[in-house]
């Protein structure tokens, strides 16, 4: 998964980019 992750309009998804980050910080 190597590239830009397009981020959704919804910006009541909030917790969902979160978690993608600490996805990414975890390996």
């Amino acid at each position: 998964m190597a590239g830009p992750k397009p981020t959704p309009p919804q910006s009541a998804e909030e917790p969902s980019p979160k978690r993608i980050k600490l996805q990414e910080a975890d390996g």
